[in-house]
């Protein structure tokens, strides 16, 4: 059975429960048998480090790899060097890399 499916009326009949809570007795009964039901926090990692996973996945590293590449000397068939107009179009990576951190599948609010 997938709760999610069911009316709110059918969710709280499948849990034995009803809209106002459970009775005191049977929350104490149920505290007895089951225990108590805590809510864990998940550790959290620090601003930083989740500031630096933004800079060093895949997705970030991509632009960052095509402006290290855009920075290197090349030579053409030609023999001769794209200069710097190879490396004044290669840099429009520069700008792309900082902002595609928040743009992989991992981004969110954790």
């Amino acid at each position: 059975m997938k709760i999610q499916h069911l009316t709110v009326d059918e969710s709280l009949r499948s849990l034995d429960s009803r809209a106002g809570g459970l009775a005191t007795a049977e929350a104490e009964r149920r505290l007895r048998e089951l225990g108590p039901n805590p809510v864990s926090h998940a550790e959290q990692e620090s601003l930083a480090r989740r500031l630096l996973r933004q800079f060093t996945h895949f997705f970030a590293l991509v632009p960052w790899a095509a402006a290290a590449d855009a920075a290197q000397p090349q030579r053409g068939a030609d023999g001769r060097g794209r200069g710097a107009r190879g490396r004044r179009e290669g840099g429009a990576a520069l700008p792309v890399a900082p902002c595609s951190g928040g743009l992989h599948p991992g981004a969110g609010v954790r």
